[in-house]
């Protein structure tokens, strides 16, 4: 202790003298701190694609694609990927899994601290800054999250962007755009095909070049996440997630789900429940 405030007093007499005693140093003109944080977990790929206005960081458990606006992001466990305001996002049915921690918050203007949009690779510095940030999640009401979470953007933002990223034609990005937003439309390579003006071969060939799935696996893919999300985090009915995924019947539905899955829509339901209700019982005994 004796020795360490013997450095601070060898500092000290470094200081120059200030020219006025009564100003100091300011905080830069319109500097905020992130405001209004949400951290919360996901282990499901949500049913459409979505654009708010927040700032959203997102950190993987397991290797992940992610789209956002026409950039294809493959994300592994370690790195942080980090959406500004509006920008459409949304995540591949590609993934090997989708449990991910965000952190979300708003700012009023951008501020100097924040690192670009993109990928960024996490070092032990950073990680163990999440840590603080884990922690301060628990003190209810103080700045000291803000704080926190500003320490850990200003650090990154030095950073250069880890190069994950893939461009993805505009002509495949809006086929992945027609496939989220007309997912109630039971949709085929050839109806694809007739909305972008192009030849179903060339679709087929463009679409799995870039995206590593064909049409009809992604569009697969894609109705059985979106039935998942439905079935497990909704009480909607099953003839209603049928049209909502496409289907012109529920029977027709129902056959597809089981082929994916090996379970009818309702019994994935029910076992969904009973894992949450284990889930939950396992957090109180925990607690206690």
């Amino acid at each position: 202790m004796q020795e360490d405030y013997r450095k601070l007093q060898l500092w000290a007499k470094k200081l120059p003298e200030p020219e006025n005693l009564y100003e100091g140093e300011a905080l830069p003109q319109d500097f905020e701190l992130p405001d209004e944080i949400l951290l919360f977990y996901h282990d499901y790929c949500a049913a459409t694609p979505n654009a708010h206005q927040r700032y959203t960081l997102v950190f993987p458990f397991s290797e992940m694609h992610y789209f956002v606006e026409q950039n294809h992001y493959l994300l592994q466990p370690g790195q942080m990927l980090i959406i500004y305001p509006h920008q459409m996002r949304f995540l591949s049915p590609k993934s090997s899994g989708y449990e991910r921690l965000f952190i979300t918050f708003s700012l009023k203007t951008v501020q100097f601290y924040l690192p670009s949009p993109g990928v960024c690779q996490l070092d032990p510095l950073a990680c163990s800054q999440l840590e603080l940030i884990r922690d301060a999640c628990f003190d209810c009401g103080g700045a000291l999250l803000h704080l926190r979470l500003f320490e850990f953007l200003n650090r990154l933002s030095g950073s250069v962007p880890h190069n994950s990223e893939k461009r993805l034609s505009l002509q495949i990005s809006r086929a992945i755009e027609y496939i989220n937003g007309e997912r109630g439309c039971e949709l085929n390579l050839r109806t694809l095909a007739g909305k972008l003006h192009m030849s179903e071969s060339n679709l087929r060939r463009r679409f799995k070049l870039e995206t590593g799935l064909s049409v009809k696996n992604y569009i697969h893919r894609q109705r059985q996440e979106i039935a998942r999300y439905y079935l497990q985090k909704t009480f909607t009915g099953v003839d209603e997630i049928a049209e909502k995924c496409g289907f012109q019947s529920a029977a027709a539905f129902c056959h597809f789900f089981k082929m994916q899955t090996g379970f009818s829509p309702l019994q994935y339901r029910f076992a969904s429940g009973d894992r949450a209700a284990k889930e939950r019982k396992y957090d109180d005994s925990e607690k206690e």
